[in-house]
């Protein structure tokens, strides 16, 4: 199956916690919020982020996350992300398509019957790829 000629895959996805830092508002606050979390990092190397949506009453939380080291102590708010299965689609050059990402969740969430309020998450793989996931298990905020 596609979306606007991106191929859409299930896929099963381990385990993560991670550590997420809240945009003040959204989507303006998003750049703060990454801001926050990557000056925490001696370095962006090696690292995972993720972009974690959470639709709330007439607005979204947004968090920008990275799954923390051993003996790492950073400020943020802890999430679990359970095992389960998750609806993927990969994004190439997507700093050139940001004005997609909104509307490929929701295509997503129509064509899959996930609640409206459904949970969804971005994984920067790379500079220029980027994984939208829409998990068909929850996510947990462990505060």
């Amino acid at each position: 199956m596609e979306i606007n000629n991106l191929k859409i895959e299930k896929i099963l996805l381990d385990p993560i916690n991670l550590i997420g830092c809240k945009a003040p508002h959204f989507p303006e606050g998003i750049s703060k919020a990454w801001n926050e979390i990557e000056g925490q990092l001696s370095t962006l190397r090696g690292r995972k982020f993720y972009g974690l949506t959470i639709p709330q009453k007439n607005l979204i939380d947004y968090y920008a996350c990275v799954i923390p080291r051993e003996h790492e102590s950073l400020k943020g708010v802890p999430f679990y992300l359970e095992s389960g299965e998750y609806i993927r689609v990969k994004l190439m050059d997507w700093r050139e398509h940001t004005d997609q990402i909104a509307g490929i969740f929701d295509q997503l969430i129509l064509l899959y019957q996930i609640k409206s309020k459904a949970i969804t998450l971005e994984f920067y793989k790379s500079q220029n790829e980027l994984h939208l996931l829409l998990p068909l298990s929850e996510i947990n905020n462990t505060v």
